[in-house]
């Protein structure tokens, strides 16, 4: 019946006396040695079936834990079979005990783990691999951002020395015809550095070098500051540019030139795409989730995005689609830029459009009040 039950025991099992020579095994152990009874192991010792050195190895194994009387169990080590195949294997070896509790020699039990090791060593290299892929990357990326720094500020001063210069010429013409082309020249320079600016931002947004100057700052002020600097622009494409309602008036703590990016960002995008038609922003603060937060919403009339094409939103270097480059200009650029700079305040954006019909893209930020307890911000609020 103890045979019938070890052969049927998915491991190979065998057990030695104090001189390590077998004293039987199962089936399983028999055949991995090339036997074909069990009972022809009786006698045989690891010098018949291994080399010299892995036996004497075994042998030293099995003296140390007859003496020590202490088990060693679940050791990986390698094995070599009959065939000459060398496996990898699990080992526990106990100390055998006769009746009286006296040590007569050792029971060892193992499973092969060959497999599981080739996968343990596959996936060993494979996170080696992506290891060094993750470096290489990094690096690349360092070195891109790098670049792409020395490269903005290689571009940014020539390009305020051209549009200085023509600006300069511009307030001194009296030729109706070059100061059109002074114009010009200013008009196409800036847009030239509000891409390199871009470029450069979310340079330092991918490489985690933004830095944030946090300052008292009124929401208000910069809000309305932008719609004053965006009215010629508004003029210009035929669109209404105004408040929602009377904005509150408060101050907080957050990076002021940020802020006034973001805000900068979203109106002339609205006023670029609501030609002849509305943009309205609004100024609120509200609670949720127990935390006071400023709210900005831009509403327009324009041309509104579909929902596939918000998917796409905020994604760096994507509009909404590829045709609107063409009629409206842009790289794309302005709303990634827009909601990293919101994330890295703490805050988010959101977008909600209905296609022909017009968007409404709302920042979040947090309100951290410049004086009072947090509970009188909650009753201002409210």
């Amino acid at each position: 019946m103890l045979s019938l039950v070890l052969d049927a025991m998915p491991v190979r099992v065998f057990w030695k006396d104090r001189d390590s020579r077998y004293l039987g095994c199962n089936q399983h152990f028999a055949e991995e040695v090339g036997l074909a009874d069990p009972h022809h192991i009786a006698g045989m010792s690891d010098f018949d079936f291994c080399s010299r050195e892995q036996a004497e190895i075994f042998r030293a194994v099995d003296l140390d834990i007859m003496t020590s009387g202490v088990p060693l169990m679940l050791v990986e080590r390698p094995a070599v079979l009959a065939s000459g195949e060398t496996i990898w294997v699990e080992a526990s070896t106990l100390p055998l005990r006769s009746a009286d509790g006296d040590i007569i020699g050792v029971l060892t039990t193992y499973i092969d783990i060959t497999a599981r090791r080739k996968a343990r060593d596959e996936r060993a290299r494979l996170i080696d691999d992506l290891t060094t892929a993750r470096d290489a990357a990094l690096s690349a990326s360092a070195s891109k951002s790098a670049f792409v720094a020395n490269m903005s500020h290689e571009l940014r001063t020539p390009l305020h020395s051209i549009i200085g210069y023509s600006e300069l010429l511009r307030e001194e013409s009296t030729d109706e015809s070059a100061s059109r082309d002074l114009d010009r020249i200013i008009v196409s320079s800036r847009h030239l550095l509000g891409l390199v600016n871009d470029i450069l931002d979310l340079s330092k947004l991918g490489a985690g070098r933004m830095v944030l100057q946090d300052e008292p700052v009124s929401p208000a002020t910069v809000v309305a500051e932008v719609m004053e600097a965006l009215t010629l622009m508004a003029a210009s494409n035929g669109t209404n540019l105004r408040w929602a309602a009377q904005p509150p008036s408060f101050t907080t703590f957050c990076d002021a030139l940020k802020l006034r990016q973001c805000v900068f960002n979203l109106v002339s995008n609205a006023c670029k795409f609501a030609k002849n038609g509305v943009v309205e922003v609004d100024l609120q603060r509200q609670w949720r989730g127990g935390e006071s937060e400023f709210v900005v919403s831009v509403r327009d009339t324009g041309i509104g995005i579909s929902p596939e094409q918000m998917l796409r939103l905020f994604q760096p270097f994507e509009q909404a689609d590829p045709s609107i480059t063409r009629k409206y200009g842009g790289t794309g650029l302005g709303l990634a830029i827009t909601r990293q700079l919101a994330e890295i305040m703490g805050g988010d954006i959101v977008a909600a459009s209905v296609l022909g019909e017009g968007s409404i893209f709302t920042l979040r930020l947090p309100n951290r009040p410049v004086s009072g307890s947090l509970s009188a911000a909650r009753q201002a609020v409210a």
